[in-house]
């Protein structure tokens, strides 16, 4: 089949590839990926089945950036059309691509959606994917879910579809520290099961094998039989993961004699897995473990906390080090150095992990880390301060030098200028080391200034944003969800920072977003009133006139709601009110389409 869809394309017989294409999709059956990266953009933007194939095959490649466009510009597409079940799956993949790369606000909103109508019925038709991103993104929940059960339900529905991540997930359940002894048996059979129809399953077989030798202390053995798995696997992240585990085994097999060829090994995979913060994670604590072994107590301290910091961006569960690393000391490695007594405190125990922000902009500035106010960070400058806001203002907490100099400072002597900057830089980092107890809060590299990101765990713009993203996406077919997601965004607008009534920057993204509300309230309020919900689309479009008193558009849909409910005299004063603003403000009168809404 693949062989005919190939000559079909390269014989320019485009329609009747893409066609068959959608045809093996629908059926269930896997497509090449090969094949689908022949086909241009304009192809796949015809088809919302084969962009969310392509996003699957760069997922599964490790290239995270592009399958998360392919996923966003499919999720787009399916909620024009009315496949619902594609469209939760591939909501669920953007999700988890999003969970890897640290996008937590986005994720979080697509997470909690999809909870919402997995729970919504008592037998939910959707893929395997939806499953499993609420297990995997269950740290970011406000509700309890049972992320065990739903990675079970996970796998019984991918091995119901005869998905091959059916094999990925029951590798995730074995390498889970506590497993039932006859799931784990059962897991191992279907594993068998799967070799026995398609050899191409032996690597997942041979690594749940070497998954019991590890557990079982047999490291030599487990090493052996990992040689020869990272290859047989079929996504970036369980190959990265085979090497993880392999790097572990000849770690506790041989210690410091393996270190230079473990080296090599964590630099290549940190290489291939760029954009995966979760796997970078679990590479530092796999750092952590070599540098344990070979006594180099620096190094042991600097990796610990660096796991730490990304832990704290990924909202990761961080215990101590010896929890984490399965109560690793340095004699459990052969021929150990011994650690001075600085890096043996440090192996013993990760600091305390530092509670993150919750910044909200929306009505003024507030700061709350753990539910509780705070009030008496140490700005020493107002400019500090105004740093701090600005760059959580900018595309991942980032800004170009020069830029940032230019806004903050509006001066013309270019090294008077990056003099106070680089001062300001400095009392920025030293509050945030104050409060947060990290020392590279705000970092200046390759000319951008950028802000930790492990330092904040919410900004209400940005979460502001991220729902009318989603909302745009699913307005086009699910109307209905759609709202849901615009009226969440709704309720979260106030004035931004209205306490600074005179930074142009501000100001330029307080209009930025009070166009965004105002958008926001023409949809629900047409909606509401097409719904014959007068009294809300009459409270929305009072709020538009509230917020934008020269929207003559504003006026009109509230002479228009007015007239359609009988209420003749307030529509005409409401003329009159725009006529009045018109005249004494713009010496102009209302157009003639206002005009003849009132005076037919």
């Amino acid at each position: 089949m693949n062989e005919m869809i190939l000559s079909w394309l390269q014989a320019g017989r485009i329609a009747e590839a893409v066609m068959r294409l959608e045809n093996e999709i629908l059926q269930g059956r896997e497509v090449d990926g090969a094949i689908l990266r022949m086909l241009t953009p304009s192809h796949l933007q015809s088809s919302p089945l084969l962009l969310k194939a392509r996003g699957q095959c760069e997922y599964k490649l490790g290239n995270l950036n592009e399958a998360g466009r392919h996923m966003a510009s499919a999720v787009k597409l399916l909620a024009r059309q009315s496949f619902r079940k594609p469209l939760l799956s591939a909501m669920a993949v953007w999700a988890d691509i999003l969970l890897r790369t640290g996008e937590l606000n986005s994720a979080e909103t697509l997470i909690q959606f999809l909870l919402n109508e997995y729970t919504s019925t008592s037998e939910p038709d959707v893929e395997g994917d939806v499953p499993y991103v609420i297990s995997r993104g269950s740290r970011l929940l406000n509700d309890s879910v049972d992320a065990t059960k739903l990675l079970l339900e996970a796998f019984r529905l991918f091995a119901r579809d005869n998905r091959q991540e059916q094999a990925d997930v029951a590798l995730e359940l074995l390498l889970m520290e506590h497993i039932n002894p006859a799931l784990e048996v059962s897991l191992h059979i279907h594993l068998q099961k799967l070799v026995s129809l398609d050899t191409r399953y032996a690597g997942y077989l041979h690594f749940a094998e070497a998954i019991g030798l590890m557990k079982e202390g047999q490291w030599k053995a487990a090493a052996d039989m990992l040689h020869t798995v990272p290859q047989k696997l079929h996504s970036y992240y369980w190959m990265a993961v085979a090497e993880l585990r392999l790097v572990q085994a000849q770690l506790r097999a041989q210690g410091a004699a393996a270190a230079e060829q473990i080296g090599v090994a964590l630099c290549r995979i940190e290489q291939t897995c760029a954009a995966d913060w979760e796997l970078h994670y679990a590479i530092k604590l796999v750092k952590y473990e070599a540098y344990l072994a070979a006594g180099n107590s620096e190094e042991v301290d600097r990796v610990l906390r660096e796991a730490e910091a990304i832990a704290d961006m990924l909202k990761l569960h961080h215990p101590s080090a010896k929890e984490r690393t399965g109560m690793l000391q340095p004699a459990d490695f052969p021929d150990h150095p011994r650690l001075n007594q600085a890096g043996a405190a440090a192996a013993d125990e990760i600091r305390p992990a530092a509670a993150r922000w919750k910044v909200h902009f929306f009505g003024g500035l507030k700061i709350t880390s753990q539910g509780t106010e705070l009030t008496g960070i140490g700005w020493k400058r107002k400019k500090a301060k105004e740093l701090f806001i600005y760059l959580l203002l900018q595309p991942n907490y980032s800004a170009n030098k020069e830029e940032a100099a230019e806004q903050l400072f509006q001066q013309r002597d270019p090294d008077r200028t990056f003099k106070h900057l680089y001062v300001i830089v400095h009392q920025l980092r030293k509050a945030l080391q104050a409060t947060i107890l990290t020392e590279d809060g705000v970092i200046i590299k390759d000319e951008q200034i950028r802000l930790n990101e492990s330092v904040i765990e919410f900004v209400d713009v940005e979460q502001y944003i991220s729902l009318l993203k989603i909302a745009d996406q699913l307005w086009m077919q699910e109307r209905a969800l759609a709202l849901e997601f615009y009226t969440k965004a709704y309720a979260q607008y106030d004035k931004l920072l209205p306490e600074y009534p005179y930074l142009d920057w501000v100001e330029k993204q307080r209009e930025f977003l009070l166009g965004k509300q105002l958008y926001v309230l023409q949809r629900l309020g047409s909606t509401a009133e097409q719904q014959k919900e007068h009294e809300q689309a009459e409270l929305y479009y009072r709020e538009w006139l509230e917020l934008a008193p020269y929207h003559e558009e504003a006026y009109q849909a509230m002479i228009r709601l007015l007239i359609a409910t009988g209420r003749d005299h307030e529509a005409e004063r409401c003329y009159n009110q725009l006529a009045v603003m018109c005249r004494e403000q713009l010496n102009a009168r209302p157009t003639e389409e206002t005009r003849r809404l009132l005076f037919r």
